[in-house]
């Protein structure tokens, strides 16, 4: 299935879009989620820690993504 993702901050900024499509199993798992988009961007893998929302909601490695959801990346927050 299809997910579409949408990416905030340094993810945005290192794959150069705001909304990526991304082709991941059935039943698919926020974790399962995450290696897919790292294997396409692997250069993201070394931003640290991720927040992933779903539906607006945060999600654990265990939360289930559907087709329709909306799906967010936050990369942990920087600066001083």
């Amino acid at each position: 299935m299809k997910v579409k993702v949408r990416l905030f901050a340094s993810l945005r900024e290192e794959v150069g879009q705001e909304l990526v499509e991304l082709e991941v199993p059935d039943q698919c798992s926020v974790d399962s989620l995450l290696k897919v988009f790292t294997s396409l961007y692997p250069k993201t893998e070394g931003l640290g820690p991720v927040l992933v929302a779903v539906n607006q909601e945060v999600g654990d490695l265990g939360t289930l993504v559907r087709e329709e959801d909306e799906v967010v990346l936050l990369p942990p927050v920087s600066g001083g």
